[in-house]
């Protein structure tokens, strides 16, 4: 599973919203079919995944479906 901690700097979060950020975030990058090795795509998309965590959506199914859906809609 993808891990988000290297992408958090100073945010504070509990065990249960890492795991499932880092849920969103393996999810979200096999979705979209990114190599583990695109560091700088994944740092994006966990940015992301952050920033909607700090404004409260708090399970791996809802983020990653955000993600998604943006990324729908920025190609779209």
């Amino acid at each position: 599973m993808g891990n988000i901690v290297p992408f958090l700097r100073n945010s504070a979060f509990g065990p249960q919203e890492i795991q499932a950020m880092s849920q969103a975030l393996d999810e979200v990058c096999t979705s979209l079919q990114v190599p583990h090795g695109d560091n700088e795509v994944r740092r994006v998309i966990a940015e992301r995944i952050i920033s909607l965590a700090q404004q409260g959506e708090c399970t791996a199914a809802r983020l990653r479906d955000r993600l998604l859906q943006d990324s729908r809609r920025s190609v779209a």
